[in-house]
């Protein structure tokens, strides 16, 4: 629905009661990517994938990403953080 604010006021709300859930963390940064907002989105991606290994396989395909990925610029700082494949 492309309701981005209210979406990011719920992932807030969430993070508040479980700072370190790593599925919400993961859909914080989904929404910053959706939102152009690369440099957030890396930065909660990173943490995310700290909390739970499995959300670096998730990212790499992960449609809401796919700016993220495309992007000249953000590209290679994506796959910086996802890494091409797993060890």
């Amino acid at each position: 629905l492309k309701r981005y604010e209210e979406a990011l006021r719920d992932c807030n709300r969430s993070l508040e009661l479980r700072p370190d859930d790593p599925t919400t963390i993961y859909n914080l940064a989904c929404l910053h990517s959706l939102m152009s907002r690369f440099d957030s989105a890396l930065e909660e991606l990173a943490k995310a994938i700290a909390g739970d290994e499995g959300n670096r396989q998730l990212a790499r395909g992960d449609e809401d990403f796919a700016k993220l990925r495309e992007d000249p610029e953000w590209g290679p700082r994506f796959w910086a953080v996802v890494g091409k494949e797993d060890h």
